[in-house]
């Protein structure tokens, strides 16, 4: 794998919002109908964190940003560390939109 520009973009966050992580990225860019060859290593990334039942947890909370950020939102939607019923299908979409090409 490259060098991580940000580590906290490999961390699986919702929701997203203006901080984004690499599946965001790959959402975004799938949608858009992208598929090149610099998308592997995100791709790979997300297929390791599929755990064995299949689903996806959620890492990193939306409140986790840098202190003087603006936006706080009241109350988190979900715990982290725990399946992600939102994180999982958003992956799936996204290897959904990347099976079709």
């Amino acid at each position: 794998m490259k060098k991580v520009i940000n580590p906290r973009l490999t961390k699986l966050t919702f929701p997203d919002f203006y901080y984004p992580d690499f599946l965001q990225m790959l959402d975004l860019l799938t949608d858009m109908g992208c598929r090149d060859e610099r998308m592997t290593n995100a791709y790979e990334a997300l297929l390791k964190k599929r755990k064995e039942d299949g689903k996806w947890e959620l890492e990193r909370l939306y409140n986790e940003r840098g202190k003087n950020d603006l936006f706080p939102i009241a109350t988190t939607l979900e715990e982290r560390n725990t399946h992600s019923k939102w994180i999982t299908l958003k992956a799936l979409k996204v290897i959904k939109n990347l099976s079709k090409s």
